[in-house]
C-alpha cells in the first residue's frame, strides 16, 4: 500500500474506481463538538473538482483508514 496523505487530491491508478478521485479528510479533532461528527472522510468523484458524481466514506480512526485502502486494493497518485 502506498503512502495515505490528508487534504490532498489523489488519482485511483489501481484498485476499485480506477480513474476517479479521492480526499481524505480528518475530522477527528470534532469527536468532542456538539456535532461529534469525528473520524475520517474519504471522499470520492469522478471529477477532479469533486463536482460529478461524489461519494463518501467513513471510517473512525487511522487503523480502520488503513484496513479500508487495503480492501480497496487502491494504488493512489497524488495529485500535490
Amino acid at each position: 500500500m502506498n503512502e495515505l496523505k490528508f487534504n490532498t487530491i489523489g488519482k485511483v491508478i489501481k484498485g476499485e474506481y480506477p480513474n476517479w478521485y479521492i480526499q481524505i479528510k480528518d475530522q477527528r479533532q470534532y469527536d468532542n463538538s456538539k456535532m461529534k461528527t469525528g473520524g475520517i472522510f474519504i471522499i470520492q468523484s469522478d471529477s477532479i473538482s469533486f463536482d460529478g458524481v461524489v461519494y463518501d466514506d467513513w471510517v473512525s480512526d487511522r487503523n480502520v483508514l488503513d484496513i479500508f485502502f487495503s480492501e480497496e486494493e487502491w494504488e493512489i497518485e497524488w495529485l500535490e
